[in-house]
């Protein structure tokens, strides 16, 4: 679930890299709608377009991503690299208020991290979240809810900047 690459983008400019830890993923196939829970929750407004690899939402459409492929593993990152804090980008169209939310394994009730409203009129990619403190031990997940019409989501990832020497010592 969770054994995820950190992949490196390197920017020419600006060294060190942006590392991506966890990518979002949308099941690729109609193949998998049988266990596209595993991948994501839609409500009665959302669908996801397989042919197109993309969710589109109408109005109060929404997607949890507290599922087994989605959700974030706070320990886990922190046991590896020891992030300290994390950045979420997605790739969107649309109004949206999205939220971040942290849960226990034990728990069934989820905790506000952060919120925001995003407007964007062409699908572009987004920096949603920035310098998220990573004071938690739980699980972390994305709730995102359409406040217009014609609203799209293809993917996101979860990432961290500026801790080259530190995977690098961890990595020895």
């Amino acid at each position: 679930m969770l054994d995820v690459l950190a992949k490196s983008i390197v920017d020419n400019q600006h060294i060190p890299a942006t590392i991506i830890l966890q990518n979002i993923i949308l099941p690729n196939s109609d193949i998998y709608s049988s266990v596209e829970k595993l991948f994501l929750k839609l409500n009665y407004n959302s669908v996801l377009n397989y042919k197109q690899n993309i969710v589109e939402l109408k109005k109060g459409g929404s997607i949890r991503f507290d599922t087994y492929f989605n959700v974030f593993s706070v320990q886990k990152w922190k046991n590896c690299i020891n992030i300290k804090r994390i950045n979420i980008r997605l790739y969107l169209k649309g109004a949206f208020q999205i939220k971040l939310l942290a849960i226990d394994n034990l728990s069934t009730s989820a905790r506000l991290i952060n919120q925001k409203f995003i407007n964007v009129n062409t699908l572009s990619e987004v920096t949603v979240f920035d310098n998220i403190d990573i004071i938690y031990k739980n699980l972390l997940y994305l709730e995102i809810k359409a406040i217009s019409n014609n609203c799209l989501f293809k993917d996101g990832y979860f990432y961290i900047i500026n801790i080259r020497q530190n995977l690098d010592k961890k990595l020895q």
